[in-house]
């Protein structure tokens, strides 16, 4: 028996060692989730604007991920907005997409390409185990506006011809030719002292501009040098170097050469070249196209200059140099040069500084440099187009619209643009006729409306109407004109006549309940007759202002003050204006109300009179929207539908028209009809449907009820909902129709788990052997001692 036991217990302690050594064969690092970002489209943006980066991550195989940390890095051309560029996911299902959303600047230099951004995450398996992995993804950036540039023109000396020895002023202009700001400029002059002669007299060698727009105004810089008394004859160098910031806050820094002819103590010597009064076009070179650069190229040594290289080059290498050889120019002689430069088309369209120089190759004469600033490609193409007006044939005192629309066509923003619509004597403008527009976007297109009236000075029969646009320097950068057809005074006499020119609401649209400003501003439109004594008092039509259950009256009444006014005159052509606050009943209907002005009035004779004119004010009262008890299963299942009841009441006061019901989240919602309708004051819609989880856990989403107010307004109100979903296990029946119990769910098959179950199994034979064998041995013992 005692052998019997031992054998056991040495099994049993045999196949315990097998089960922790099984147990420890387990690897859970080689659960590994597989991530992968699955945005289906390269992301777009134009440099210097914001691109909302989505990020969509999906686990592809049967393991999840946890606590993904995702970083983007601030690399060429991107910017992180918001301080942050890591992101957490907290959780990423077995074949579920997750995204994470990053806010990415732009800078605004940018070279328009494609340019690749890395992407790594570190996440956890549900073990806990760490891991860590990076995609590359790619960006289009579209080429933007250009970089500040800064250029010098206009280069000026205090004295017409610098000898050796002299003292003199040189002024020159710094101008931006980029189309984004530069600031904290500093301009100097460079390799003063050295090899060119000149030094500063009474100050430094540099000076300090705050700022300079694009395209704006230049800046004027001034320096007092000195011409060293033993320079040589010829041009000397002077060299100017910007250091600035761009609109990045980038430092930046541009140098340019231009050269001083100076008389030296040699100057019997050398031919003495100058290049002056240089032409380029002065508008848009379109590319593709030739233009034509012409100059003076003038000696002004003792010598002739011989076998003269001219060269026209673009610094940036954009477009192609060209050069023309001056075989002879004489002293004392000018020749006229003009050459041929041919613009790529594929060149950007922006500001170029062209560089001209001129050598001799007999040493005659040095170096002579030259600047010229062309413009390629139209940065700005402003057009009117769509002009109409409301009435083509009027008589006096009639009032018409003029529209039109105003588009830039051009490659870059066109900014501070006037525009005026002006009529011929008789025609007047009833509202404000110049307008400025401050920026006008490439392909953007503004629309404007003008009103006007035909007054009694009319005296030709077709009215031209004239429309221009111009350019912040005065220069006209479009224009076009429309007709009117005058058909003769109106019958009976004629008599001065006031009309409301402007009225403005405050705000436009009135609430029920609240106050609102209104101002009136009055004109008399005769050209000789003075008015007097004006009285002015407001009334609304009864008709449209009659209150739900109240019956007839005014539902506008004037805050400390009377709806009556007095005006002393209106001189002619000449306009009076009141202010007033207004109060709104707070029961008045949603609608238009018609206020009447109505005037009484005399001229200079004594002669009265009596008009008025109408004022449309539109009132609205507040929608409010009650949500009642949204109904949301307690148990739910994931890919099984879990019915969803919602309730909504308007207890407000107007309809709400097209209201809609949509939920979106970790869920598909399904409805017969998420679109209820119009909800009229006092009554209720209902939302019935089913709502499937997409996950296991916690599934979040929302309700959004949308609807238009009566004002056109579209209201959107949202509440946000969760569930917790399990997994679905179907049931099955038995043959008598009961349901069958559930049954486990069945795990995986794993080698090492069948393993377990066999050694556990074994344990439990032997176990079981091992009884029945000492059961018999005592029942064999027990029949011994009977016998």
């Amino acid at each position: 028996m005692k052998k019997i036991i031992s054998c056991i217990v040495s099994l049993v302690m045999l196949l315990t060692l097998n089960i922790g050594t099984a147990f420890a064969d387990i690897d859970y690092s080689a659960r590994k989730p597989v991530l992968n970002i699955v945005n289906e489209d390269m992301p777009v943006v134009k440099a210097g604007e914001k691109l909302i980066l989505n990020l969509k991550f999906e686990s592809v195989n049967k393991y999840a991920a946890k606590n993904v940390d995702v970083t983007i890095k601030n690399e060429g051309p991107f910017e992180v907005e918001n301080m942050t560029s890591t992101k957490r996911i907290d959780r990423i299902g077995p074949y579920v997409k997750e995204a994470v959303q990053f806010k990415v600047h732009i800078k605004g230099d940018a070279e328009g390409k494609i340019y690749p951004m890395l992407v790594s995450y570190r996440y956890q398996n549900e073990y806990g185990v760490v891991y860590d992995d990076e995609k590359t993804i790619y960006i289009k950036v579209l080429s933007g506006l250009s970089p500040a540039s800064l250029g010098i023109d206009n280069v000026k000396t205090d004295i017409k011809e610098i000898s050796a020895g002299d003292k003199f002023k040189l002024t020159f202009d710094v101008e931006n030719k980029g189309t984004l700001l530069a600031k904290n400029i500093k301009v100097s002059l460079e390799d003063l002292d050295s090899d060119n002669g000149f030094t500063i007299v009474n100050g430094i060698n540099s000076k300090d501009i705050e700022y300079i727009m694009p395209n704006s105004s230049k800046k004027g810089i001034e320096f007092n040098l000195y011409a060293a008394s033993d320079m040589k004859s010829g041009n000397h160098k002077i060299k100017v170097r910007f250091k600035y910031k761009d609109s990045e806050n980038n430092d930046r820094t541009d140098e340019y050469e231009f050269y001083l002819m100076v008389n030296g103590t040699d100057s019997d010597k050398k031919a003495n070249i100058s290049i002056d009064n240089v032409k380029v076009p002065t508008g848009d070179i379109i590319p593709g196209n030739d233009f034509v650069i012409s100059f003076d190229l003038k000696n002004k040594g003792v010598v002739s200059a011989d076998n003269v290289i001219i060269s026209v080059s673009d610094e940036n290498k954009n477009i192609p140099t060209v050069q023309k050889v001056i075989s002879s120019v004489g002293v004392d002689n000018t020749n006229k040069v003009l050459m041929n430069v041919h613009v790529p088309k594929n060149v950007p369209a922006q500001y170029y500084i062209l560089s001209i120089t001129a050598k001799c190759d007999n040493n005659k004469v040095d170096l002579v440099k030259q600047y010229a600033n062309i413009k390629v490609g139209k940065l700005s193409d402003i057009s009117i187009s769509n002009v109409s007006v409301s009435k083509k044939l009027i008589s006096e005192n009639d009032t018409f619209e003029v529209k039109f629309d105003v588009k830039n066509s051009g490659l870059g923003t066109a900014e501070n643009l006037v525009t005026t619509v002006d009529g011929t004597e008789g025609l007047i403008p009833l509202n404000e006729n110049v307008i400025n527009i401050s920026a006008l976007k490439s392909g953007e297109t503004k629309h404007f409306s003008i009103s006007m009236q035909a007054t009694d000075s009319i005296k030709i029969k077709n009215i031209p109407i004239m429309i221009t646009v111009n350019n912040p320097n005065g220069s006209i950068a479009a224009k076009r004109f429309t007709t009117v057809y005058f058909e003769g005074k109106a019958t009976g006499k004629t008599v001065p006549k006031i009309i409301i020119k402007k009225f403005e609401c405050t705000p436009n649209i009135v609430k029920a309940g609240e106050n609102f400003g209104l101002y009136l501003s009055f004109l008399n439109t005769n050209k000789v007759k003075t008015v007097r004594n004006i009285k002015i008092f407001l009334t609304v039509d009864m008709e449209s202002s009659k209150v739900d259950s109240v019956g007839s009256g005014s539902v506008f009444t004037p805050v400390n003050g009377s709806n009556t006014f007095y005006i002393d005159e209106i001189r002619p052509k000449k306009t009076q204006s009141i202010s007033l606050k207004m109060y709104t009943i707070p029961d008045a209907q949603p609608k238009n109300y018609t206020i009447t002005a109505n005037m009484e009035y005399e001229d200079e004779e004594g002669n009265q009179f009596t008009s008025k004119e109408l004022i449309g004010i539109q009132v609205t009262q507040p929608s409010k929207l009650k949500i009642g008890d949204i109904s949301l299963p307690s148990d739910a299942f994931k890919d099984r539908p879990n019915p969803v009841d919602i309730q909504v009441y308007n207890v407000g006061k107007v309809t709400m028209s097209n209201f809609m019901i949509e939920i979106k989240g970790d869920f598909t919602a399904r409805s017969d009809d998420s679109f209820i309708g119009n909800i009229e004051p006092g009554s209720a819609g209902y939302y019935s449907g089913d709502l499937i989880p997409k996950k296991l856990g916690e599934c979040k989403g929302e309700i959004i009820f949308s609807y238009d107010e009566p004002s056109g307004e579209h209201k959107v109100v949202k509440k946000s909902i969760s569930m917790n979903a399990q997994k679905y296990v179907p049931r099955e029946r038995h043959m008598n129709g009961m349901d069958k119990p559930e049954q486990p769910v069945e795990q995986p098959k794993s080698s090492k788990k069948s393993k377990v179950v066999l050694i556990l199994g074994g344990i439990l034979a032997v176990v079981v052997i091992g009884v029945v064998i000492k059961k018999k041995r005592n029942k064999r013992k027990g029949l011994d001692l009977d016998e």
